[in-house]
């Protein structure tokens, strides 16, 4: 039977939360034992460097499993060179202040902090980098990450009706083996048998039992790999898998041999955006009327990422990666427009 939590909105904000928290403090070695590769024995070192309470280092750590938002892409030039573009967009309703920017209009709180911990770490092995990512400081997954000549990797959340139930029971059954998504892309990322293939990573992604809902979208270092895997929890079939050598690929009215990119935000591509959030119509116009295949490059992708509405107040940071030169590039975003969308 899954616990259930009460949070009382009478209460001082800042005091909201403190019976998930104390359950999350409690049960802190239940939940750190059960992560691949050792990356709750990293949690645990960074909570004895920080003396931050294990309580927000695992709130922290499962964040992105409950709620974000994002843009991806991968694209591939007339040559067939591929990129692979992702805004980060984080920290919808934690908070909102006063801007310092020009306009002093509002953001939000948690979008700003986590720009100031935002890293691009170099992983190595025997003296050489076996991948790059962008993170932040103390987050233990892989949300943005390269393998030079492997796998471009980002991952989207995906909003469907099953929301958090799974990792609620996650949270609460020791025995359920189910994945946290991006230490699954960062265990098999490290993996030399799947890291270093489209394929392979494509695969064992697509069945590996995931607590949530989210959208893996993986790009190679070859003409035409670029895929986004639409994924379901508690499963371990994708619901979809949407490569830029199908028929319904990007740009959707281009012959199947002129299209060159699929791109991905929070909801199903089959599907039609809300009009709140539309940030993919821009990002398609953009992509087809404006750098088409032959426009395809890293100025372009982070041009078509950088610009309103897909950068907007919860955009952390904008990255393109090059699977081929195992390069990533990150660049911190701001949106102080008056003009600029909340999300």
């Amino acid at each position: 039977m899954v616990n259930e939590f009460v949070e009382h909105l009478s209460k001082f904000p800042g005091n909201r939360w403190e019976q998930f928290l104390l359950y999350m403090e409690a049960n802190q070695d239940m939940l750190l034992d059960r992560m691949p590769n050792g990356y709750g024995d990293e949690i645990r070192g960074i909570q004895a460097a920080t003396e931050l309470s294990m309580s927000s280092l695992l709130a922290f750590n499962l964040g992105y499993e409950i709620m974000g938002a994002c843009t991806s892409v991968t694209a591939q030039d007339a040559s067939g060179h591929m990129y692979h573009g992702r805004n980060l967009d984080f920290g919808l309703f934690l908070g909102s202040n006063s801007s310092s920017g020009p306009n002093e209009n509002f953001q939000w709180t948690n979008t700003d902090l986590l720009r100031h911990t935002t890293v691009i770490t170099d992983f190595v092995r025997d003296g050489n980098v076996l991948y790059s990512s962008v993170t932040y400081v103390g987050y233990v997954g892989l949300l943005t990450g390269v393998r030079k000549g492997g796998v471009t990797v980002t991952v989207n959340t995906r909003f469907d009706d099953n929301y958090d139930q799974f990792l609620k029971a996650w949270l609460h059954d020791p025995s359920d083996t189910a994945s946290l998504l991006a230490q699954a892309l960062r265990s098999q990322i490290e993996n030399d048998s799947i890291g270093t293939d489209f394929e392979t990573y494509c695969d064992e992604i697509a069945a590996t039992r995931l607590v949530g809902p989210a959208y893996a979208i993986i790009g190679g270092p070859m003409a035409g790999q670029g895929v986004v895997l639409t994924i379901q929890p508690n499963a371990t079939v994708p619901v979809d898998s949407w490569r830029i050598t199908d028929p319904d690929a990007l740009p959707a009215t281009a012959p199947e041999s002129e299209k060159f990119y699929v791109l991905q935000t929070n909801y199903d591509h089959w599907e039609e955006p809300p009009k709140i959030d539309d940030r993919e119509s821009a990002a398609y116009d953009c992509m087809d009327n404006y750098i088409g295949v032959n426009g395809v490059s890293k100025e372009s992708i982070y041009d078509m990422l950088a610009a309103m509405p897909n950068r907007n107040r919860l955009t952390t940071y904008t990255a393109v990666m090059d699977c081929a030169e195992g390069t990533v590039e990150a660049t911190l975003q701001y949106c102080y427009e008056n003009s600029c969308s909340p999300w």
